[in-house]
């Protein structure tokens, strides 16, 4: 379960990307709270950020990944990244990204029905994947009509890659 996460601590990918593209539209998170992040994770060690970054790391033998981000957080770009290095690293990757949601609304569940939504789809993912319901690379897609989410669920590598096989889904 990894929701709105920071996976690059790498200073110079805050002058760029989502981190920019989303300045205006994250609520929570100020531009500057990026570099704040990376001295808390890393303390001392800022000039080796690949040291505590996720992006960095071989992800070959993970279990299966269930990220959610908002679209119009500054870390969007940070979970879009993950899930696909995981994906190519033949890791189980669920992606859903919540179009104009609030970052790490998970946290909101009593206030938002949204943040409600995300946390019941996050326990579903741990129920299939606990119960042996993940299938040659995709989790089981269930659950409501979200009116705009949009989930992407990752191939494993050796799923077929054309056209017709399209690996991306819209609610609406």
């Amino acid at each position: 379960m990894l929701f709105s996460g920071i996976y690059d601590l790498d200073p110079a990918r805050y002058s760029r990307g989502s981190w920019l593209d989303n300045a205006a539209t994250d609520v929570i998170l100020h531009p500057d709270a990026g570099l704040v992040m990376t001295v808390d994770y890393l303390g001392e060690r800022i000039t080796t950020p690949q040291v505590g970054s996720p992006l960095a790391a071989d992800l070959a033998g993970l279990p299966p990944l269930f990220i959610q981000a908002s679209g119009a957080e500054m870390l969007l770009d940070d979970s879009l990244r993950l899930a696909e290095k995981a994906a190519r690293a033949g890791v189980e990757t669920t992606l859903e990204i919540w179009p104009e949601m609030l970052h790490a609304r998970q946290g909101m569940a009593g206030l938002l029905p949204e943040a409600a939504e995300a946390l019941r789809r996050a326990a579903d993912f741990i129920d299939r994947v606990v119960n042996g319901r993940v299938v040659n690379g995709f989790a089981l897609r269930e659950g409501p009509d979200l009116g705009g989410f949009v989930g992407v669920e990752l191939p494993h590598p050796t799923a077929d890659p054309s056209p017709e096989s399209s690996n991306q889904h819209s609610h609406q």
